[in-house]
């Protein structure tokens, strides 16, 4: 048990009350369905967003645990230094990978990002040979642009999450 509790919203929230949301383990989560017509991809965040993607990574004390720790992190914080905290969030929690080595060349990638497990087209695509792949550097991924209304152009990987908490 994480303690974390979802608290219903209408829409996007502003960075700063979201991730002050997640320092006291509160998750907003959205209540409306993605359009019909295209149900393997939604811009915004949805019920299957929210219930697919983070839900089962809350029931996770290292997730849950990570997740607190970038929502404390904002609390008082500077809108660059909240602005660099929100990439950090879309780029582990949202979009983020974790590699199990295989050998030198070859890497097995697994996805714990919402974005992607609640996304069939962008899942596929982020496996596949043509999404470009990179380790997770908080410096690189901070300076990266988040795409919100297509895939995104890079993903991050680590070998796994505490990884990538130490790294923050």
């Amino acid at each position: 048990k994480t303690n974390f509790i979802l608290r219903p919203c209408g829409g996007y929230l502003t960075p700063r009350n979201f991730l002050a949301a997640l320092a006291f383990r509160v998750f907003c989560c959205t209540q409306y369905m993605r359009h019909h017509t295209d149900p393997h991809y939604t811009p915004e965040p949805d019920l299957c967003h929210e219930i697919l993607g983070h839900m089962a990574m809350f029931l996770n004390p290292t997730y849950a645990q990570f997740i607190q720790e970038i929502g404390i992190a904002s609390l008082g914080c500077s809108e660059k230094d909240c602005d660099a905290l929100i990439r950090l969030y879309f780029f582990t929690f949202e979009f983020g990978l974790l590699a199990e080595k295989i050998d030198e060349k070859k890497r097995n990638l697994k996805v714990y990002g919402a974005g992607l497990l609640s996304c069939f087209d962008e899942l596929k695509f982020c496996v596949s040979p043509d999404a470009k792949i990179y380790q997770f550097e908080p410096n690189v991924a901070i300076e990266t642009e988040p795409e919100v209304t297509e895939f995104q152009k890079g993903y991050f990987y680590t070998s796994t999450i505490i990884e990538a908490l130490d790294k923050i």
